[in-house]
């Protein structure tokens, strides 16, 4: 694993406030995985936020989870400190403890990820504390945002599947990430195919209409349309179905629904192309 000083501090390093400023998100990303060696590879951001001077701790941050990471720069040292919250807003509920650690792992992952990105608008020397390149704006959340989900999904691999409901799950699994960031990748790889991903409460006699939205890439009119759909009721007793969906245009496209299988399942990807 690189040093600080790699990846950082040195003058000819890409990631730093130098060059951040002219790269995309995606761009940075790709970059800092490439220098890591791991076009391909599911990233450790524990091991890199510890090479890129960041300690990590997880912690209750605050009353009813609605800060969900804080990160403070030393004010002597070339350091930062990342305390991350992995329990969602409003707590665990009814989470089953094997979608509990499952969901608490991903969370961590994402917001280490987010915030990594947050400590690359900091000028960094060896020696005192990281000052601010520039001041803080909402550009910048959605930056991170962006470039989280490409350091640990890189859109390469999303554009090597098909653009199917079982290759989200297929991300997911291989990344180990959110089936949002899965299907957020495969929609940003695939522009002709509209994705939505919906979850259920558990214990419920009618999982189709008790459907809740978690993240789509279309409009809501289309997804009414899909709520409908005997794809989706197929999906949710089978766990996976295709079939002909009439679009709002009239044109004829291909329909494809995967629920996620387990003993209790709780998430469905719906895609159309």
């Amino acid at each position: 694993m690189p040093s600080v000083e790699d990846l950082s501090s040195s003058p000819t390093c890409k990631i730093n406030i130098a060059a951040i400023l002219e790269l995309s998100p995606q761009q940075a990303a790709a970059s800092l995985r490439k220098r890591l060696s791991t076009d391909s590879a599911r990233v450790d951001v524990l091991e890199l936020a510890k090479a890129l001077g960041c300690r990590v701790s997880t912690t209750r941050i605050s009353v009813g989870g609605t800060v969900q990471a804080d990160l403070c720069p030393d004010v002597g040292r070339d350091l930062f400190y990342l305390r991350v919250d992995p329990e969602p807003v409003g707590g665990w509920g009814e989470v089953t403890r094997p979608s509990r650690e499952a969901t608490a792992r991903h969370r961590l992952r994402f917001r280490v990820g987010h915030e990594l990105g947050h400590t690359l608008f900091y000028e960094r020397q060896k020696g005192r504390g990281p000052r601010r390149a520039q001041r803080w704006t909402s550009c910048e959340e959605q930056w991170c945002d962006e470039f989280a989900r490409s350091l640990l999904l890189p859109p390469p691999a999303a554009r090597t599947l098909p653009a199917t409901a079982n290759s989200v799950f297929r991300l997911q699994r291989r990344f180990d990430v959110s089936l949002e960031v899965a299907a957020r990748a495969l929609a940003n790889a695939h522009e002709e195919a509209a994705v939505a991903v919906w979850f259920w409460p558990e214990n419920v006699d009618k999982p189709q209409d008790s459907l809740l939205r978690q993240w789509v890439s279309c409009e809501a009119s289309a997804l009414r349309l899909w709520r409908r759909s005997g794809v989706v009721a197929k999906a949710l007793d089978d766990g996976e179905s295709k079939g002909p969906l009439a679009s709002l245009s009239g044109a004829s496209r291909q329909l494809a629904a995967t629920a996620r299988c387990g003993r209790r399942r709780r998430q469905l990807v719906v895609v159309a192309r």
